[in-house]
Parts: structure tokens; sequence; C-alpha cells
């Protein structure tokens, strides 16, 4: 039977090893594409000493998961969305929903001149 202290350690000791949070000991994504499309989640991984960059894994419709590149137009969007929706506690689906800008019709009915 263990003593009250060595026993309390113990229970500790593997309390502490169960709710440790996942922290990754290399980069996740060697290979990264510039645009990925069909995503249904997300999740940023910021550089730190597991990886000298920052990461973005993109969960796809069939449930693969791909690497975006964060210097690519589609992945910056998405740091920037990552880090307001952090700020503000908004939801990071929406950062998934692509913003198009909609344009007039460039060509113009032609007025009649009287």
């Amino acid at each position: 039977q263990l003593a009250a202290p060595k026993r309390s350690f113990l229970s500790l000791t593997v309390t502490a090893a169960v709710e440790s949070t996942f922290v990754p000991t290399r980069c996740m994504c060697p290979q990264t594409s510039k645009v990925i499309r069909h995503a249904t989640d997300f999740v940023v991984y910021k550089k730190g000493v597991h990886c000298s960059s920052d990461e973005i894994v993109m969960t796809l419709k069939t449930g693969e998961q791909q690497c975006l590149s964060a210097q690519g137009q589609q992945g910056r969007r998405l740091m920037q969305c990552w880090d307001r929706v952090n700020e503000t506690g908004g939801d990071k689906k929406k950062c998934l929903k692509i913003k198009r800008n909609r344009t007039k019709n460039k060509r113009q009915k032609k007025r009649p001149t009287s």
C-alpha cells in the first residue's frame, strides 16, 4: 500500500498526462497546396518550436485532410480570418465561405441619343 503523499503525486501525474493538450513535435505539413476546394473545416497551427512556419490543415468534404500554403492568397485570407475569429469569438466556418465581388454588367446598354 502506498503512503498518502506518494498516492497523491501518482494521481496528479496520471491526471496531468491525460489532460495535456496535443503539441506536435515537428511540422505537420511536408507538402502544401496553394488552393484547396470543397473544404468543410480547417485548423491553423501557428509557427513555434515545433515548426518554423504557420500551417493550415484543411478537412475536405470527403473527410480527407490536406495542407494549404499559408503564403498563397487563400492561405493569407484564412489566416487573417482565423486571427479575427480568435479575437472576437466568431464562427471559423464563415472563413470558408467564398466572398465574390459582384460587379455590374460591364457592357452598359447604349442609350439612344436624341
